[in-house]
């Protein structure tokens, strides 16, 4: 049996040129080799992009904010306060490793960076982390209360002792949900708290606010938790002051003396007098029923103010809360500190309460302003033995002063200002500070004598997302009808008509 070998079949040449050629003029292999061309230029053309978008980014801080809140974007106040720094800064963000993909660090990252961008030769940036190393911060806790996770310190480069420690909760705003009774963060605001900061940090002069101690006062410590921030951001300093440190008050100066107990020496007094009489400014809190404090009082008698030694009684229901006619709601006039008050229709609460008046003094250089009245009906008990809560013959009829303000030109070209209120417990214990009107109340106070404020206002950028109102079923129908039906419909019919085109390839 023979066998014969097989030989492989070629096909001849001609052919496999025809079939070649038939499959590269098909329509199906000219259509896939353009999807596959076009592909790859898309994915050239991405990363090409991206490489030129991050160039860009890093080198001339261009990048492009497609938020709906503009997130990332920064203002035009900041830009030029970061361009014209007159001494260097550092941003050090205390982030411990486990925040890191936290979307509040992302916001405060990226603005800090971006503030190194703007000017890379007078700003640095740099992050701690925490956790791995918990007292790094220490050299910046003067308050002894901690520095908290996610806070930012900024320092002055060449002088390490000018600093500020903006809080993690100072770059939110935040509002309470009535139904819920819940907190929420509102808007982001870190642009504002950082911005100010800087300015704080970097700028030659410094305004400052003493809280007086050493006199048996309020002590700063039991209100300092909520005041002494909101007083930061107005980019004024904050500190205590004792008896022996009078002299070195500068006319810009800000003194707060909130209910001594104790009077001043005639020495401490004469400090005061020309403090005030060089331009000084002072913001004097008395509580109803208060100690007679002759040196004090007669200082406020050189500016015209004289202190009465009474507890207001107010007369009129409506003008009192609690059910309590010793803690009343004052008429505002309208002035540089109640202004937003009654815009906002906010109302201060004021509990144990003293009135002033006023000493008509011909001097056409000072002006006083009473800005917080009682009613008519309301008048101030003298004789606090009494146990009647009716007005007795030695009793101060109403209405009563209970806020007033004092501006005098003096002969240095400075003013001086003077706010004083007959309350203290409305800024000074939580029961009352909750009412929205006394805070407004206390920081305006400090606001109006500060006068011109060096704090730039940024416009927060709002975490609240936006809703659609459907206000009729017309609406109600027309949406139904384009989500549920027209645009699924639309689809389906450019999806067949693709599909038709493709099987005929």
């Amino acid at each position: 049996m023979s066998t014969e070998s097989k030989q492989p079949v070629e096909l001849p040449k001609k052919a496999s040129k025809a079939s070649f050629k038939s499959v590269m003029g098909s329509k199906r292999f000219r259509y896939g080799g353009f999807s596959l061309l076009l592909t790859i230029i898309v994915v050239a053309v991405v990363v090409l992009v991206n490489v030129g978008v991050t160039a860009l980014d890093n080198n001339w801080n261009l990048k492009l904010d497609v938020t709906a809140n503009k997130m990332y974007d920064i203002s035009s106040q900041t830009t030029n306060i970061m361009k014209n720094l007159k001494e260097p800064i550092r941003f050090i963000a205390l982030y411990p490793e486990a925040s890191a993909n936290d979307q509040r660090t992302t916001w405060v990252v990226e603005l800090l960076r971006r503030y190194k961008q703007i000017n890379p030769g007078m700003i640095e940036y740099e992050s701690v982390d925490s956790a791995k190393n918990p007292t790094y911060a220490n050299q910046f806790n003067t308050s002894g209360s901690g520095i908290s996770d996610n806070s930012v310190i900024v320092v002055n480069a060449n002088d390490p002792s000018r600093f500020r420690v903006v809080d993690a909760s100072s770059m939110y705003e935040f509002d309470y949900d009535m139904n819920t009774y819940q907190q929420y963060i509102k808007a982001f605001i870190g642009e504002q708290a950082l911005t100010n900061a800087a300015v704080f940090v970097s700028s030659e002069d410094q305004q400052r606010v003493y809280f007086l101690k050493d006199h048996n006062e309020v002590p700063f410590s039991q209100y300092s938790s909520y005041a002494q921030s909101p007083i930061e951001q107005l980019n004024i300093a904050v500190a205590e002051m004792g008896m022996t440190e009078l002299g070195k008050l500068e006319p810009s100066d800000i003194l707060v003396v909130n209910s001594p107990q104790r009077d001043i020496s005639p020495d401490e007094r004469e400090t005061l007098k020309n403090f005030l009489e060089s331009g000084g400014k002072l913001l004097y809190m008395r509580e109803g029923g208060g100690a007679e404090l002759e040196n004090f009082e007669s200082l406020l008698a050189l500016f015209g103010i004289t202190v009465n030694h009474d507890l207001v009684i107010e007369g009129d229901e409506s003008k009192y809360q609690m059910g309590n006619p010793t803690i009343i709601i004052p008429d505002m006039t309208s002035n540089d500190i109640t202004s937003s008050l009654i815009s906002s229709r906010l109302v201060p609460v004021l509990p144990l309460v003293s009135s002033f008046d006023i000493t008509p003094i011909e001097k056409g250089t000072r002006t006083i302003t009473p800005f917080l009245t009682t009613s008519n009906t309301a008048f101030g008990k003298v004789d606090l033995e009494d146990p009647n809560v009716t007005m007795g013959g030695s009793d101060l009829p109403g209405p009563r002063t209970v806020g007033l303000t004092v501006e005098e030109n003096q002969i240095n070209g400075n003013t001086t200002k003077i706010v004083v209120l007959g309350s203290t417990q409305f800024v000074s214990t939580s029961t009352f500070v909750s009412y929205s009107g006394n805070g407004d109340l206390f920081f305006n106070s400090i606001r109006y004598l500060q006068g011109t404020s060096s704090a730039v206002s940024i416009i927060g950028k709002s975490l609240l997302g936006n809703r659609l109102n459907v206000t009729s079923t017309t609406q109600l129908f027309a949406l139904v009808g384009l989500v549920l039906i027209l645009i699924p419909l639309v689809l389906i019919v450019t999806g067949l008509v693709i599909w038709l085109k493709r099987r005929h390839l």
